[in-house]
């Protein structure tokens, strides 16, 4: 009898990390990703704090040891040697994964197709595409998941070419709170906003303008673009006058800022009660499993952890729907941060630089990536406002 495949729904970078951590695993059962792109393009970047090598550290271009955080009242510089800040190419990304599919006979990737229905079976899933209809063993699907609520942190950047030494390629400044605020039709946007600037050279950096907004708020990208581009333009010609810069080319995104409806139900090891009927065969990955931190937004070291415990749990024959993303303490304390930044965004810019420059280098890292210690969450607790995020927990307890 011929095995049933394991289905990827979307070949981004949840869909191709899985892939390529199965294979790493010794996975020799058929595989098939499904992606709507008919090619791949050097269309993004990724950056995340390294805690352990992926299959894609070859991929990795820069890593800065140190970074800076700016607001109105301080330009504070932080670091870490044993967790460097890693970036990573899309172009790269794509093609280091490209070439390990290729190298693989069991492997099939449908580009240009699409997922139009799926059907949750017995014994399995029964996909329909554009292309057919797949009858799989699982399908791990990395489709966004609507979220009704909460905030979106969306944001487009410039990879620019100065013509001066005018950048610092040792310190990327991870958010600048004294940027201008992007507009559309002459009407700033509300939200929290900040420039982010990773420098590739003293000459090439890609800048990005970043505003967190409530999702009733927010238009779309297509709306906005225009006012970030227009907004990290001003903040190079007014912090860099001598760069004169040429834009090489560009990067767009918007990232839910919420934990996923589907995901607050998916069965883990912490809610174990939470399996009153047959698991589903359907399991979501990146984005749509809540990968995207959403107190912050950084996903890709997310991605690689529960794309490596996922692919060891399938090569073993064990359940992948015991995957957890994040710990329960994670999901409160993301509970308790989001439902300040969206009642009090004022104070985000000082709350922000104050955790970098009263925490060790070490911590915060380990803070955005969940792998911090009870001990090290009540000292990062304690340099936060006490009143104000008293006020959020009581909120967040009662919701």
């Amino acid at each position: 009898m011929t095995t049933k495949p394991v289905v990827i729904a979307g070949a981004g970078a949840a869909g191709l990390s899985l892939a390529v951590h199965l294979l790493d695993s010794g996975w020799t059962d058929p595989l098939v990703l499904v992606e709507p792109r008919e090619h791949y393009r050097d269309d993004r970047t990724w950056c995340y704090w390294h805690f352990g090598d992926h299959p894609f550290e070859g991929c990795v271009s820069r890593r800065w040891r140190r970074w800076r955080l700016r607001a109105a009242d301080r330009d504070v510089v932080s670091g870490s040697t044993q967790h460097p800040y890693c970036h990573i190419r899309g172009g790269d990304f794509y093609d280091h994964a490209l070439e390990r599919l290729r190298s693989h006979r069991q492997v099939h990737l449908e580009l240009g197709a699409r997922v139009i229905d799926v059907e949750d079976k017995a014994d399995g899933v029964r996909v329909e595409t554009t292309g057919g209809v797949i009858d799989g063993r699982y399908l791990f699907d990395s489709r966004p998941t609507p979220v009704a609520d909460g905030l979106i942190q969306h944001f487009a950047g410039l990879f620019v070419r100065a013509e001066a030494d005018v950048f610092d390629p040792s310190t990327p400044t991870l958010m600048d709170f004294q940027a201008i605020r992007p507009t559309v039709d002459g009407v700033p946007l509300t939200g929290v906003h900040f420039i982010y600037l990773l420098p590739f050279s003293a000459r090439e950096a890609l800048v990005e303008s970043t505003l967190l907004t409530p999702r009733d708020e927010f238009s779309g990208l297509a709306s906005v673009e225009t006012g970030h581009v227009n907004a990290a333009l001003a903040y190079l010609e007014r912090d860099y006058p001598a760069a004169h810069v040429a834009v090489l080319r560009r990067e767009r995104g918007a990232i839910p800022m919420a934990i996923p409806a589907e995901v607050r139900s998916t069965p883990s090891p912490d809610f174990p009660k939470r399996r009153s009927h047959r698991p589903s065969a359907v399991i979501p990955i990146g984005t749509a499993a809540g990968c995207a931190r959403p107190s912050s937004g950084y996903a890709f070291d997310a991605i690689q952890r529960t794309s490596g415990a996922m692919a060891r749990a399938l090569t073993l024959g064990h359940d992948p729907r015991d995957v957890q993303v994040w710990r329960r303490r994670a999901r409160w304390l993301d509970r308790i941060f989001l439902s300040f930044l969206e009642s009090r965004p004022e104070l985000a810019p000082s709350v922000f630089t104050s955790l970098f420059d009263h925490l060790p280098g070490d911590l915060m890292p380990r803070f955005l990536s969940d792998r911090e210690s009870i001990p090290e969450v009540i000292r990062m607790m304690s340099a936060m406002p006490v009143g104000v995020f008293t006020r959020e927990w009581l909120r967040v307890q009662t919701a």
